[in-house]
């Protein structure tokens, strides 16, 4: 499956993970955004904070997404 479709099919849930993170504006970059991925890439997703964050809090959300 295309990255462009993995992010399709699950937008909404994408984004109930970034607000439940405390996050907004998520943006694709990386390879997917470049058109150079493979079919190991993974999607690589810029976020703004609402707040400062710490870092475990980024570890957090890395993994709720790698788990979705």
């Amino acid at each position: 499956m295309k990255p462009s479709e993995t992010l399709i099919l699950n937008r909404e849930q994408t984004l109930r993970i970034v607000m439940a993170h405390r996050a907004t504006n998520p943006r694709v970059f990386g390879s997917v955004l470049r058109g150079e991925y493979t079919e190991q890439s993974d999607i690589d997703l810029l976020v703004d904070p609402l707040r400062v964050r710490l870092y475990w809090t980024w570890v957090a959300y890395r993994l709720t997404l790698k788990i979705c």
